[in-house]
């Protein structure tokens, strides 16, 4: 009796050590974030790439095609026009591994984007349309154009010829919703 006692006792005692003891460092969560590129490696990139002048943004209802099809008629760059790259296949590689580097990849990039351009941003929205509080256009790219005092042109798209879509002048007075 008093050895299953102890036994048990000593069960329990290992359990709760074991418990609390620090994760091997290779499966520490900073360290698997770090193999992401940070906002100043992206935003290098997105230089060399000609990311700055004139860049065309996109927020639901407006798609990353309608957003594709309007920078080539523009000469502008888009979100899709670095991603045949293969430094940006290896950062998708690197991020791949879980959701949280995912999502830091998927910010960082367009808030660079927001900070490199500086002429004009056009944004594939249609005219009365407003794009959701919590999306990226709010929270990464247009703060930052913002505090570049880049003009923002709306783009409604109407029918397959981007020449034809109607352009609208977007209220810079909107603020972000924070």
């Amino acid at each position: 009796m008093k050895f299953r006692i102890l036994f048990t006792f000593a069960s329990f005692f290992l359990v709760a050590l074991a418990s609390v003891l620090p994760a091997p460092l290779e499966n520490q969560i900073w360290k698997r974030q770090n193999s992401c590129p940070s906002l100043e490696e992206i935003s290098d990139f997105l230089k060399e790439k000609g990311i700055g002048e004139n860049t065309v943004f996109y927020a639901y209802p407006g798609t990353i095609e309608q957003a594709s099809k309007y920078a080539k008629s523009e000469c502008s760059k888009d979100f899709t026009y670095f991603m045949s790259d293969p430094k940006w296949a290896d950062w998708m590689a690197k991020c791949a591994s879980d959701a949280g580097s995912r999502n830091d990849l998927f910010r960082r990039t367009p808030k660079a984007m927001g900070q490199l351009t500086k002429k004009y941003a056009y944004l594939i929205l249609p005219d009365g349309k407003d794009a959701n509080e919590r999306s990226i256009w709010w929270e990464e790219e247009y703060p930052e154009l913002l505090k570049n005092r880049v003009a923002v042109l709306g783009v409604t798209p109407t029918g397959d010829n981007p020449d034809d879509w109607e352009i609208y002048e977007y209220d810079p007075a909107k603020k972000a919703p924070h």
